[in-house]
């Protein structure tokens, strides 16, 4: 036989319910949780000393600039956005715009994301003069920036710069020729400035 309605079961709690059977609980009673963040989060946050919401250590730019390894003040911000504007042009110029994308419905569609030839063309030439005064310093500087700046690294990498940021937090000397790397990469963000 069913037990009658509005009868508690033993040790169950008073109070009002809800059409499930759970107990309400008013808003200011209910236990505030702290929810951690990830541990890729910690240890960036350990690593370079960011709060855990700053997404610009999930580029390798942004890492390298987070670790001072691009200098200080105005400058390094704009070889930042230098970098982050030529990636952004990079990634409009190869995009692969096939209808049979089966993630294609899922990416959002604004303005800018309508097929205008005319605009992907100047974006594409932009991206095309930025390349070819990279390349015009040299082999070892386009290899550099290609690897700081156009390369998908989101938490880490490449491995050159993860070596200095490593040895720079720990206080023990970098390899020459990550030195010589960054040195190159720089050179190549001062020629798109």
């Amino acid at each position: 036989m069913a037990r009658p309605r509005g009868k508690l079961s033993k040790g169950q709690p008073r109070g009002s319910r809800s059409a499930s059977g759970r107990k309400r609980v008013l808003v200011g009673e209910r236990e505030a949780t702290r929810v951690k963040p990830c541990d890729g989060v910690l240890r960036r946050y350990e690593l370079y000393g960011v709060p855990a919401n700053d997404t610009g250590t999930c580029t390798a730019i942004g890492r390298a600039n987070a670790a001072g390894l691009l200098g200080v003040g105005e400058r390094a911000e704009r070889m930042v956005h230098a970098a982050e504007r030529l990636a952004r042009q990079y990634q409009k110029v190869r995009a692969i715009k096939d209808p049979r994308d089966s993630l294609a419905r899922f990416m959002p569609q604004t303005a800018a994301a309508i097929d205008d030839p005319v605009r992907d063309r100047i974006v594409q030439d932009a991206f095309n003069d930025a390349m070819e005064l990279v390349k015009d310093r040299g082999p070892a500087v386009a290899l550099a920036f290609v690897s700081l700046v156009l390369d998908r690294n989101p938490d880490d990498g490449p491995a050159w710069l993860d070596r200095l940021v490593l040895s720079q937090a720990t206080g023990v000397p970098a390899r020459a020729n990550d030195l010589r790397t960054l040195g190159a990469a720089i050179e190549g963000l001062e020629a798109v400035l």
